[in-house]
């Protein structure tokens, strides 16, 4: 789960009403992947709802334009702030219909699959059957990159997550 709390340091209150996207860098490319606006306290936990999280580089974007205006600027000195982070680990899940395949193309990692754990490398290809939970964490000191098919299609709904990640 990827969660955000702006504060208004000016104010000394919540920034409430901020538009924030959630982003994960695929190759060179930003795809936008979560989306939501700060409530009365500054928060927003919503921007991995519909979205399995999975190790790799992530940005959060927030629109702070907009805020600034609604708060009386005309033209706000920053039109927006993005922070880039690393998520190492994701969580712990099942796939109800879906089995999958990951296929490590780079990196280092530890894989989990009910019970078993195991060492994984560039190369290594892990069958994982439906209804088995599952993790992959991140071991290694650069960023852990894989090819997952599933088969049927990856639907959001067929994920079921079963502990929060860490």
């Amino acid at each position: 789960m990827i969660t955000t709390h702006i504060l208004d340091l000016g104010l000394g209150a919540p920034a409430s009403g901020i538009t924030v996207i959630l982003e994960i860098r695929q190759q060179s490319e930003w795809t936008p992947v979560g989306r939501g606006v700060t409530d009365e306290n500054g928060r927003l936990a919503t921007l991995t709802e519909s979205f399995t999280l999975v190790p790799g580089t992530y940005r959060l974007a927030f629109d702070i334009a907009t805020y600034h205006r609604n708060q009386g600027f005309t033209v706000p000195f920053f039109p927006e702030a993005k922070i880039t982070f690393n998520v190492r680990d994701t969580e712990e899940h099942y796939h109800v219909r879906a089995g999958e395949i990951y296929h490590i193309t780079h990196g280092t990692g530890r894989m989990r699959i009910e019970c078993e754990e195991r060492d994984v490398k560039t190369g290594d290809a892990i069958a994982i059957p439906p209804g088995c939970r599952h993790k992959l964490s991140n071991t290694g000191g650069e960023t852990l990159r894989l090819l997952c098919c599933c088969a049927p299609a990856y639907e959001h709904d067929d994920t079921i997550i079963t502990e929060s990640s860490s």
